[in-house]
């Protein structure tokens, strides 16, 4: 989902938190959604969130409150009901247990190796089924979602030949827009005055690329290259005139475990 509908799902999740916990015995509420805006601080994410569709709800109760895990009881019977299309799933509070867990979501993970990742994801789902029979068990789900949503832009190398294009300049005029100039050409500017190196990135704004048309409409530019200046085209292509776009979808993260030889 888009961070904004996250926020919104959040908001209603959230007023059925409080209308389970009385207002007397919360002391604060606070929603994580998304991921970190530093790469840095997600190695202190224990959470298992993977993109913007994902967050925590933090809930603080007062001193003397009722027991937490009457609560917990609670919303996992009635969350999962109201917001079917949503996975929940409690972790616990103290660091103590989060350090126990060796930072993984859940106290016990099955993990389930093979290079045919389709294959795995069918065994997953079927002991994911088998176990949810056990009594005692709870918050059971698969880590890893099958269903992230993308975008393929497919090239039509003769469309692009025929304009003086080649792969390399559709993906880098895509890649500028999206990601910046600094994934293929990066740039330093030099402070004088602390002698500290700032990256310079042009990018599009993203609240100018929020829709389909937008995307299709981004301008094809030649790559820096040996080419006469009268060989260039005076009115630059754009996406759509030699390459389509469809969705489409793939895992949303991917775990890769080396074991050393012995």
């Amino acid at each position: 989902m888009r961070i904004e509908e996250t926020a919104r799902l959040f908001d209603l999740v959230e007023g059925e938190i409080r209308k389970e916990i009385p207002a007397a015995q919360i002391d604060n509420i606070l929603d994580n959604i998304g991921l970190p805006y530093s790469a840095l601080n997600t190695q202190h994410l224990t959470n298992g969130t993977l993109g913007a569709g994902d967050g925590d709800i933090l809930v603080t109760l007062k001193a003397n409150h009722a027991p937490t895990a009457t609560y917990v009881r609670e919303l996992r019977r009635t969350l999962p009901r109201m917001f079917p299309a949503a996975t929940f799933y409690t972790l616990p509070a103290d660091i103590t247990t989060q350090i126990l867990n060796f930072g993984l979501p859940a106290p016990i993970d099955v993990q389930i190796e093979s290079n045919d990742a389709n294959a795995s994801k069918a065994q997953a789902d079927k002991l994911l089924a088998q176990l949810r029979d056990v009594p005692g068990l709870t918050d059971l789900r698969i880590q890893q979602p099958f269903d992230y949503p993308t975008l393929q832009v497919d090239v039509d190398r003769t469309k692009a030949a025929q304009g003086g294009y080649t792969e390399q300049d559709v993906s880098t005029s895509v890649l500028n827009t999206l990601s910046g100039s600094f994934q293929v050409t990066p740039m330093f500017f030099l402070n004088w005055g602390n002698m500290v190196n700032y990256d310079i990135v042009a990018q599009t704004p993203q609240y100018k690329m929020d829709t389909m048309q937008d995307l299709e409409n981004i301008p094809i530019n030649h790559a820096t290259r040996s080419m006469p200046a009268a060989a260039a085209p005076a009115n630059p292509e754009i996406l759509s005139d030699l390459a389509g776009v469809e969705r489409g979808h793939e895992m949303e993260v991917v775990n890769h475990y080396t074991f050393g030889a012995w």
